[in-house]
């Protein structure tokens, strides 16, 4: 009986138009939770490129060191990745040397100097 009426009132907030409190309070809780993916999960696009020649680094690995995570470069060199300030990223290719950065000093634009022969 009473799962009937808790229907019955839901069709009849639906038919009037009329919101219960709860169905505001669950809408505004899915609202803030998407706002709050949405802000937290803003991930820039960087690119790696070699110091001499400008030619992109592919496949370049780039480790979070303050936290888990990383990212592997595409064959153009770039990745995208979430970076905060009081981050620390190691980046890594063979033959060139690493690259220790600072989250506050990341540039879009990476650039690895290859290791003397």
């Amino acid at each position: 009986m009473s799962s009937r009426l808790i229907k019955l009132n839901a069709d009849t907030c639906r038919r009037t138009g009329a919101e219960s409190p709860i169905m505001k309070k669950s809408f505004l809780l899915k609202l803030f939770l998407l706002v709050s993916v949405i802000a937290f999960s803003q991930q820039t696009r960087f690119r790696i490129v070699n110091a001499e020649t400008g030619s992109p680094v592919s496949y370049a690995t780039v480790k979070m060191l303050t936290r888990p995570g990383g990212a592997v470069a595409s064959g153009s060199g770039t990745f995208r990745m979430e970076i905060r300030q009081h981050d620390t990223i190691l980046v890594t290719y063979v033959g060139f040397a690493p690259l220790k950065i600072a989250g506050a000093q990341v540039r879009e634009l990476i650039i690895l100097s290859p290791r003397p022969a």
